[in-house]
């Protein structure tokens, strides 16, 4: 699959002056960005650099310029329809905002041609948009009973869920989405017990990996943690409940991790073995706080349980990756409340950057062309008042967005 969306223009576009963030933890002050062609041919310090005559010139100032956010994890922004929370028209609200491209983690499979649209009916760019088509689950697996069986492709044998790889792979997936989940509400009656099997995970997963593709796993739960760990998945979508802990004895204790019991020391051994096995993870962290709230009492205060797991996992190494769920109680845009459930977590600044540009790209098997002001990356750049590093707030003030070094918005 290319990382591809919209033809890379036969041009040249240089933004200088501003404080440069690669995405992949190098700063330059006074940096530029040098793009040709859609794609970037130099970056690094002004100094010294030779601008080509035939170049447009971005003076960048006081600002920041850095690669286009993603959004590693949403739905909804597959098909055609003109509505302005669907399709090409919601890619387009997200690009406005700075988000460059959106990753689809399910949806039917009639949309999956979509992706490859470019522009909306108006002509209007949008967004890059990449997709898994539907989740591979059993025949009555999740999501299928909850939202709908569309948003599934049913396989009940290994040889069925590797049948269900190839031919994701040949409508055009970009990864493939799997689902490990009985029923998402953790206090329902589960609605579909069905759980693909661990032979069928390692088949999927192999098949995919042959194949080029990174497998993503919907969990929720962290007694299938080990089930996805063990079948070589790529990333880990959602922050998972760990419901066996005892909540009430922690109120007392700064850091969760540090309690004693049985049950707390299998939650911090699983943590730690996520961020070893090199999975990413996608926390959606402000979906699952609302859809499904778990907190506690912290010297006094109420926290996010969540957001502590995450914060255990980054500071132990684990890289994270931004993805809101949209619609799901989040907004289209820039993520700020992810962002800031993010900085709530103890993740340092420029973790936070990363997350939102370089692991995104990651999580979405397109860190090659995207996700990093590199040398031969796709030149999808935008421009921010302030420094992320310091603020990474200041990512609600984007002024400029450019597209495969075309400008798409200015001041």
């Amino acid at each position: 699959p290319t990382a591809t969306a919209t033809p890379l223009p036969d041009n040249r576009l240089v933004i200088r002056n501003g404080r440069v963030l690669t995405g992949r933890g190098i700063t330059f002050e006074n940096g530029l960005v040098d793009i040709r062609n859609g794609r970037i041919v130099y970056v690094g310090p002004s100094q010294g650099y030779q601008i080509s005559s035939d170049a447009v010139i971005i003076d960048a100032g006081e600002q920041t310029i850095m690669p286009g956010v993603i959004n590693a994890h949403v739905h909804n922004t597959g098909g055609t329809s003109a509505s302005s929370t669907t399709g090409l028209n919601l890619r387009r609200a997200f690009l406005l905002d700075g988000v460059t491209t959106t990753c689809n983690v399910g949806h039917p499979i009639n949309q999956m041609d979509s992706f490859e649209l470019s522009v909306t009916a108006g002509g209007e760019p949008v967004g890059r948009a990449f997709n898994s088509g539907p989740q591979i689950a059993r025949s009555d697996g999740y999501p299928a009973p909850d939202y709908g069986y569309d948003l599934i492709f049913p396989a009940d044998t290994p040889a069925e869920a590797i049948a269900a790889v190839r031919l994701l792979a040949a409508q055009g997936a970009d990864y493939i989405k799997i689902s490990i989940e009985p029923d998402f509400d953790p206090n329902s009656t589960p609605t579909s017990p069905d759980l693909l099997s661990q032979q069928q995970l390692t088949a999927i997963v192999t098949e995919a990996h042959l194949l080029g593709l990174t497998v993503r796993a919907h969990i929720t739960r962290s007694e299938y943690i080990a089930m996805a760990l063990d079948a070589g998945v790529d990333s880990l979508e959602h922050t998972p409940r760990f419901e066996s802990i005892d909540l009430a004895s922690a109120t007392q204790q700064e850091n969760l991790f540090n309690l004693q019991s049985n049950e707390a020391k299998a939650m911090t051994s699983l943590v730690r073995r996520m961020a070893s096995d090199d999975a990413l993870l996608v926390p959606t962290l402000v979906a699952m706080n609302k859809l499904v709230p778990w907190t506690r009492d912290r010297l006094g205060q109420t926290v996010s349980v969540y957001e502590e797991v995450v914060g255990f996992y980054a500071a132990n190494g684990g890289a994270v990756a931004l993805g809101t769920d949209y619609p799901q109680d989040t907004r289209v845009g820039m993520p700020i409340e992810e962002i800031q459930a993010l900085v709530r977590t103890g993740m340092t600044n420029e973790q936070i950057v990363v997350a939102a540009t370089y692991n995104a790209a990651w999580a979405c098997g397109q860190q090659i062309d995207l996700g990093s002001l590199e040398v031969g990356k796709i030149g999808d750049v935008i421009l921010v008042n302030g420094d992320p590093l310091t603020n990474p707030g200041s990512l609600a003030d984007v002024t400029t967005v450019i597209l495969g070094g075309e400008v798409v918005v200015s001041p």
